[in-house]
């Protein structure tokens, strides 16, 4: 195996992984709970873009960071769930939302 597709591997390997994790999260088991507060967070994510090739030959990730909002309900025995947007809003401590368990 030549150097270049061990790099070539390397590289290919993160988003890949980030790829198929994210299948996981595709799966939703609806229940319903009652609101007792809720969140709105914001993280930075470092967004893969591609790949470059500088002057010198070496290959290195183009990443762009980015703010990413974040909706979270915590029901009344404490556990919280990320939730939609609009889930949010409607979200009142004592009512009844729609989460994905």
């Amino acid at each position: 195996m030549g150097q270049s597709t061990v790099r070539r591997t390397a590289l290919l390997l993160p988003p890949l992984v980030a790829l198929l994790a994210g299948c996981a999260s595709l799966a939703c088991r609806p229940a319903t709970v009652v609101a007792d507060r809720r969140e709105e967070r914001t993280r930075l994510d470092s967004e893969f873009r591609g790949v470059r090739t500088d002057e010198v030959g070496r290959v290195g990730q183009v990443r762009r960071d980015r703010l990413v909002h974040e909706w979270w309900v915590r029901d009344t025995q404490g556990r919280w769930h990320r939730v939609e947007e609009d889930t949010y809003r409607a979200a009142e401590p004592g009512r009844e939302v729609g989460v994905c368990l």
